[in-house]
């Protein structure tokens, strides 16, 4: 697909990343401030129950985004073929809860049902999703932007008015859930005009082993969260945790601006798009971990007072997920410079050393290790209060990030030729570093620290303003290629008026 814009995919997936995240965070403190910590402890326990019970969905959005952005008509067959995956993931997640009710608790069993709603679109959604990613990838920025923006208002009626609790929050998210399929099947659409072919499904069933190994890496991931709850019996813990999250996701918006890579170079892009997609998500990744780092602990209290002692868990956090967002980085840049499925039906062998199993493989090993070591630590420091438990969970996860990050990019550099813009990324910590020091002087002045959001919402987000205009006029005045950026993103937004 010769139409894929990077740097346009790139900052429309980032502008749209960044307005989600100040509508996940609106939606965030509607939920923490209305739910007991046992409750959004479950919450994400219901998050990571979905996430390997969806598991089979990868089967076809694999193959669908590599094929699409190689022209091969094979939208139909994947949308269609994943609506019949769907029925057989439900049994699992019903397995699942009842084996987490028989272990811990059945306290929170009819919300846990409740979530079984939301597998059937996640299944279509992430079909329409992979199709719109092998040709036009702004459209997922477009559905996520919707998706956020009808959990504001769905939230404050479904949890905030009418008290539903734990179950609203998820009518909420399946309400969202609806808007933003409804966008990937407009801009799917001109590719959904064509046959079914069972020559294709047949062939992604062959091959399922590949993605279902892909795949197993963030099923792996997703599991932390159970085998803290399984080893302790406490859902407490996945609260904190999963409030500290909500600072990392900050930085892991930053991964919207490399968004395009990926079937960029599928379709032979060249080094040199590497060199500037790397660019673009140092320019936002930097002062995003950052502000995370300055803002951690005002993020916490305002999610919720309760959460306010674990905002140096999501310090680590932060860091983690930086480290993640470069490894996403590495890993969609190898993963796009490999061919091994140019010809249809590749043989297993190719298969087998190719770049797709070899990057499934290390990650694997990866999640296993941090689990295997986080399970040890656990059972060590058991009986130890919920916060201390949280602590060893990030630095477990932060010790066994680190090397797999440097093996990342060290491999990526025996793969790749393209040219690092140190000189660039450079000057963006140049800006981080005025941001830090005007942070510093202006903080203890503008925010004040009240319970009421009212209050203390209006002069947290002008310190963040001011944070933010620092970091862009300081680049804007000592980096040429910002300039460019900048001007091109307001001629991006001139042409939408025209």
């Amino acid at each position: 697909m010769d139409d894929i814009r990077v740097t346009y995919s790139g900052l429309l997936g980032l502008a749209v990343s960044m307005g989600g995240m100040i509508a996940g965070l609106a939606f965030t403190i509607i939920v923490t401030r209305q739910l007991s910590p046992e409750e959004f402890g479950v919450w994400a326990i219901i998050g990571s129950m979905l996430s390997y019970s969806v598991i089979s969905e990868s089967i076809i959005s694999y193959w669908t985004t590599r094929q699409v952005a190689r022209g091969k008509p094979v939208a139909k067959t994947s949308v269609i073929s994943s609506s019949f995956f769907a029925g057989g993931s439900i049994p699992i997640y019903l397995l699942s809860i009842y084996l987490f009710t028989t272990n811990v608790q059945p306290t929170f069993f009819d919300s846990l049902l409740l979530g079984a709603i939301l597998i059937p679109i996640t299944f279509i959604q992430g079909a329409l999703g992979a199709v719109n990613m092998g040709h036009k990838p702004h459209a997922l920025s477009v559905g996520m932007a919707v998706h956020q923006a009808l959990k504001i208002p769905m939230g404050f009626a479904l949890v905030f008015s009418l008290g539903l609790g734990l179950d609203g929050a998820l009518l909420t998210v399946f309400v969202a859930q609806i808007g933003h399929l409804f966008i990937q099947l407009r801009y799917a659409l001109p590719l959904l005009r064509v046959s079914i072919s069972i020559s294709y499904l047949r062939g992604w069933i062959r091959q399922s082993w590949l993605p279902l190994y892909n795949r197993t890496p963030g099923v792996l991931h997703d599991l932390d969260i159970l085998l803290y709850t399984m080893i302790t019996g406490s859902v407490l813990g996945p609260a904190y945790f999963a409030a500290a999250f909500v600072i990392a996701k900050v930085v892991g918006r930053a991964g919207a601006a490399s968004q395009a890579i990926y079937p960029k170079l599928l379709a032979k892009g060249t080094q040199e798009h590497i060199t500037e997609n790397l660019a673009l998500l140092m320019y936002f990744a930097l002062p995003l971990l950052a502000l995370t780092i300055l803002f951690s602990y005002h993020i916490m209290f305002l999610l919720n007072p309760e959460y306010a002692v674990a905002w140096m868990v999501g310090i680590i956090l932060a860091l983690i997920t930086f480290m993640r967002t470069i490894y996403g980085f590495t890993r969609q840049v190898l993963a796009g410079l490999d061919d091994v499925d140019v010809e249809e039906n590749p043989s297993l062998s190719a298969l087998l050393h190719s770049k797709l199993f070899r990057l499934a493989t290390i990650e694997n090993i990866y999640h296993m290790v941090y689990l295997g070591i986080l399970a040890l630590f656990l059972y060590m420091f058991l009986g130890q209060p919920d916060i201390q438990l949280v602590w060893v969970w990030s630095l477990v996860s932060l010790a066994v990030t680190t090397p797999y990050l440097l093996y990342h990019v060290i491999l990526t550099r025996r793969h790749t030729n393209f040219r690092t813009p140190y000189r660039r990324i450079f000057r963006y910590m140049g800006g981080v570093a005025g941001m830090v020091v005007v942070f510093l002087v202006t903080n203890d002045t503008i925010v004040v620290f009240d319970e009421s959001i009212y209050v203390y919402l209006p002069r947290l987000l002008l310190e963040v303003a001011i944070c933010c205009t620092t970091y862009l006029g300081i680049t804007y005045a000592i980096d040429r290629k910002t300039r460019r950026l900048i001007k091109l993103i307001f001629s991006e937004m001139a042409s939408w008026t025209r």
